[in-house]
């Protein structure tokens, strides 16, 4: 027997069906209870931040793909197995496809049990909610572990009251269920959560003494572990968690969110910040959830705040660029530097920095204000990661040159469809510099080689004020060539860039000239005589370039 449950001993030992005696005669619990341990990441003292739930899984990507065969020969507890065995995705499309496709819903009873299954692993609690509570009444007798499935959606999602009554009506109609240990698990997370602090140190030691012994339970150490917290029993939070990371699990379970979580508010408690951040970093490698990634950014913000904000010097770690980056008052270059190292890391081993609910997602900085530059470099890392949306958010209303040739290179990596307001912008009185001039060009070649014809034409009308200059009348023409080309006249296409082509040499016309263009007129002219099976004259022109 392991540490965490001798302790435990000194507590009077109930069986199973004294305990469910004891709830079936009370109504305390039937009573709404809705006032949930605190969050105690962000006041002083605490060790844990988030309700406990059920452990989550991370999410992960799999390829669209579709049927053409709709006749599914797997049965659900094929598709159950695979999702035991981590293909959460696979598991969920495969009861999609089942589900959809009609029946008798007792026939389907295993399938919603794989879906629901499938969306809690993905920390997809509300649908998993709503699909269960969408399932008819009989079906629960069918399969009871749907009750607990319940209960475990309810617990997520704080309704502590309905947890409570699913656990215990499994417990109620199938009381020598080989899985009864989880409903008094379960009935002892919820009333951790709701408060219910006797209640909770009743069950959960319980389920300690006689719950499933061949199989030590991460969320049982957790509770305990704040159970003790609670009581102010330090020794015990310390015998807990060290017990939790000790434990020999897969990667997977290692590294579920509520585990980590646990252990790095208690290492964050004991200062141990750097292995507080390299097991939520790992965590969030293995099991990448929206959950984690919020809790990651909060925990940073803690660590800027509590511990390192004043902290001095060269540091090339993540942290240290993250804090390079957010802090204000450095050099811009110092913060350009931070936010291309944490690009090249989140690259290399992505923790979902810039992905939703992650630290520099427009989310969790728009919610406070930030300097302009911070906007500019935040919306430059996501146009880097083609986030076109991200960027677009934190360009909003930002003005001056570099905010407005970002807006265009949205445009031109054909990131952004919305051109109107861009449009609006560069027709007001401006000095249209050598940067700008570039920008203005790639997107007008961009629009036109996307098929967006009218916002090209209007680029062609901003760019003609300028035409003067040779090298921007010499792209308004290419730009017309292009168009003719995809419009399908293709030799008043070639005669166009054949101008272009025999112009340079002449009149002071040098290839320099040709610097807004995407390619040289001569490729241009050779590549619509290669589609004509010209192959010759291609040729000769390609030689000319």
């Amino acid at each position: 027997m392991i540490a965490v449950f001798k302790i435990n001993n000194k507590h009077s030992v109930l069986t199973a069906h004294k305990l469910l005696a004891r709830y079936m005669l009370s109504v305390a619990w039937q009573l709404s209870i809705f006032v949930a341990v605190g969050l105690f990441l962000f006041q002083p003292g605490p060790l844990f931040s988030q309700t406990i739930g059920p452990t989550s899984i991370a999410e992960e990507s799999l390829a669209d793909f579709s049927s053409q065969d709709s006749g599914l020969v797997l049965e659900p507890q094929e598709a159950q197995n695979l999702l035991e065995k981590g293909a959460f995705h696979l598991a969920l499309r495969l009861a999609n496809q089942v589900l959809e496709q009609g029946g008798t819903p007792l026939a389907h009873a295993g399938w919603i049990k794989v879906k629901a299954g499938a969306l809690i692993a993905l920390d997809r609690k509300a649908q998993a909610l709503s699909t269960l509570e969408a399932a008819p009444s009989h079906l629960y007798e069918n399969h009871p572990t749907l009750w607990l499935l319940l209960g475990e959606s309810y617990l997520d999602s704080g309704d502590f009251t309905k947890a409570r009554d699913s656990y215990s009506q499994f417990m109620i109609r199938h009381p020598g269920h080989k899985e009864l240990f989880r409903a008094q698990l379960g009935m002892g997370l919820a009333a951790l959560a709701a408060g219910d602090i006797s209640e909770a140190e009743l069950l959960l030691n319980i389920y300690a003494q006689e719950g499933d012994q061949s199989r030590v339970e991460p969320l049982l150490i957790i509770a305990l572990a704040k159970l003790a917290q609670l009581k102010g029993d330090t020794e015990s939070i310390n015998s807990y968690m060290t017990q939790l990371a000790d434990l020999k699990l897969s990667d997977r379970e290692l590294y579920s969110r509520p585990r980590i979580e646990a252990l790095a508010l208690w290492h964050s408690q004991n200062r141990r910040w750097q292995i507080a951040f390299s097991l939520l970093e790992k965590g969030l490698q293995i099991n990448p959830s929206t959950k984690f990634r919020s809790f990651y950014q909060k925990f940073v913000q803690r660590w800027l705040l509590v511990y390192h904000a004043k902290k001095r010097g060269a540091d090339n770690t993540t942290l240290g660029a993250v804090r390079n980056l957010i802090r204000g008052g450095l050099p811009l270059q110092k913060r350009e530097e931070a936010l291309d190292l944490l690009l090249e890391r989140e690259l290399a081993k992505p923790i979902g920095l810039f992905q939703d609910a992650g630290l520099l997602s427009t989310g969790p900085f728009l919610a406070r204000p930030i300097d302009p530059n911070l906007r500019l470099l935040l919306a430059k890392a996501h146009l880097h990661l083609k986030n076109g949306n991200e960027a677009w958010i934190l360009l909003n209303r930002l003005p001056g040159k570099r905010a407005l040739r970002l807006r265009l290179q949205l445009f031109a990596a054909d990131l952004q469809p919305k051109y109107v307001d861009l449009i609006n912008q560069l027709q007001q009185p401006m000095p249209m510099d050598e940067d700008i001039l570039k920008e203005v060009v790639a997107t007008m070649f961009a629009f036109t080689k996307n098929r967006q014809l009218a916002p090209a034409a209007q680029l062609r009308m901003v760019l003609s004020t300028l035409s003067k200059q040779t090298k921007v009348r010499r792209a308004l023409q290419y730009q017309q060539a292009m168009e003719k080309d995809l419009t399908g006249e293709s030799n008043s296409a070639l005669t166009l860039y054949l101008e272009l082509a025999s112009d340079i040499g002449r009149d002071g016309t040098d290839r320099d000239a040709d610097s807004l263009l995407p390619m040289s007129p001569y490729q241009a002219a050779a590549e619509i005589l290669i589609s004509q099976k010209a192959l010759k004259e291609a040729n000769e022109l390609q030689k000319l370039q």
